[in-house]
């Protein structure tokens, strides 16, 4: 077993005496694997079981989520810092990595964000067993003080929501005032601080949009898109494959007739890259196809077979040329 399911485990007080003997051993191996433990259960104890953990929805999903009996690695590191602002809780769950941000110069009122960086993807679960992929280059915040009363969370970047159904408590996500209401669904929210639209896709449910700053409402069943762009204040809601929207949670971008530009955004959020272009050379492009879990040399491969390009790979840079 990974030893960061041991450690959910010992957390939970749940581990069986294998276990704790595997995990008493890789404590044992360095000074630094022991005081990670002691540090992240003295963390637990004093404000993650406040926040985050205390909710029984969140501890029977995380024990769930560990219940698998394999071998301990040898050679795994953990390593946590708590810092006099704020304290890092990390735990890679089966799904994917969780980690959260406490604020500790709010204590009754600290924020938890989760944040993900340029190529990385989060798997994270929220206090009442919400499942939210975060992409790249993205922020998650909520506060775990008011979860129980108000499920609000706010958005800058990208994330796929798949929200535990609460009749009587709506989730909602708000990206910077344009706001997704819903009770319990599976929908896609892209809000790039650098892009001038907001758009959010159904996949599964149903959602209620609401912009207060244009007065703007609208329902959405699965397969909608609902688009809002920022500067002109427009909005379009059309049918869409919600795969080309939420397909990178499980690495595959499609795309439909995108701007050269917007293919450019993708792939360099997706893949930690950088692409140099000409954009006066591209203008007129439009890109439509899709990549499955492939490297970044072989998608300019792809690409160079509907539009002529020559490009060279250097490190994490992209130059992309148009051949006449």
């Amino acid at each position: 077993m990974k030893v960061s399911k041991i450690i959910g485990r010992y957390l939970l007080g749940s581990q069986s005496r294998e276990e704790q003997d595997d995990l008493n051993q890789w404590m044992e191996e360095s000074e630094v694997n022991r005081e990670g433990v002691h540090n992240m259960k003295a963390l637990w104890d004093q404000e993650v079981k406040q926040t985050v953990g205390a909710p029984e929805a969140f501890k029977s999903k995380l024990t769930y989520r560990l219940n698998q009996k394999v071998k301990l690695g040898r050679k795994q590191q953990l390593a946590l810092t708590v810092w006099k602002v704020a304290a890092v809780f990390f735990m890679a769950l089966a799904v994917g990595s969780f980690y959260v941000l406490f604020n500790q110069t709010a204590p009754t009122g600290g924020m938890a964000q989760i944040i993900t960086t340029k190529g990385q993807r989060t798997k994270a679960i929220l206090p009442d067993g919400t499942e939210v992929m975060v992409n790249a280059n993205s922020k998650l915040a909520y506060n775990p003080y008011e979860w129980s009363a108000n499920r609000l969370v706010s958005l800058t970047g990208e994330a796929f929501f798949e929200v535990v159904h609460q009749s009587d408590h709506p989730f909602v996500v708000d990206a910077n005032g344009y706001q997704v209401k819903v009770l319990g669904t599976k929908f896609n929210v892209r809000s790039y601080s650098n892009e001038s639209s907001i758009a959010t896709t159904l996949t599964e449910g149903k959602v209620e949009i609401y912009i207060p700053k244009i007065s703007a409402r609208a329902v959405l069943e699965p397969g909608d898109q609902f688009i809002y762009n920022k500067r002109s204040g427009k909005t379009v809601q059309e049918r869409i494959d919600p795969l080309i929207s939420s397909g990178w949670k499980d690495g595959i971008l499609k795309f439909e007739n995108a701007s050269f530009d917007e293919f450019v955004q993708r792939i360099e959020n997706y893949y930690q890259i950088d692409i140099i272009y000409k954009t006066n050379e591209f203008k007129d492009v439009h890109f439509t196809g899709t990549f499955d879990n492939i490297m970044i040399s072989q998608v300019f491969e792809i690409v160079n077979i509907t539009i002529p390009i020559t490009f060279s790979v250097h490190d994490n840079q992209v130059e992309v040329q148009r051949r006449k």
